[in-house]
């Protein structure tokens, strides 16, 4: 009897802010197939990017309509803020791929993906600030995204996050 894989759901755990490039996130996600779920967890900030003179525009609704108007409603839950013991106890214990596409100019270290990636999930980051440094941690388990510059700063190319997402689905 052929053994039987379950697809592991794609988790993102932190702010709900423009600097943690959720949108891109969506959009990536809409490229590829819809085997896995993605799972947000996390609070919106309203402090756009205060780096770039950037103010709030309501994030949380533009990623909301942005699921809708891509037809993802089913596939991405939006789970708000959710207690710690409740967000380890019940939703990372579970086999998943942690996921991490920020720019956030601070973006050094994370708990989640740490306690993720020393679990043994697999992580898609982006390849900036202490992503790298947990990519040399954790080079079986991590596959980075590539971060591009403009004259509005960093980004990260939807296609990309395709690419990223699908080699750590494998």
């Amino acid at each position: 009897r052929p053994i039987v894989q379950c697809p592991r759901d794609f988790v993102y755990v932190g702010r709900v802010s423009e600097q943690k490039m959720l949108h891109r996130l969506i959009e990536g996600y809409a490229l590829g197939p819809k085997t896995s779920k993605l799972q947000i967890f996390g609070g919106a900030d309203n402090l756009g990017i205060p780096n770039m003179g950037k103010s709030s525009q309501d994030y949380w609704n533009q990623l909301e309509k942005l699921t809708h108007d891509l037809g993802l409603t089913s596939h991405i839950k939006f789970h708000g803020q959710v207690e710690r013991k409740e967000l380890y106890g019940t939703h990372l214990c579970k086999d998943h791929i942690f996921i991490s596409v920020s720019v956030h100019s601070d973006e050094n270290f994370g708990m989640a993906a740490i306690s993720s990636l020393a679990q043994g999930a697999q992580a898609v980051l982006s390849d900036w600030g202490g992503h790298r440094d947990l990519a040399r941690l954790f080079p079986e388990q991590v596959e980075l995204v590539p971060v591009y510059y403009g004259e509005n700063g960093p980004f990260l190319k939807a296609d990309g996050i395709a690419n990223g997402l699908e080699a750590a689905a494998k």
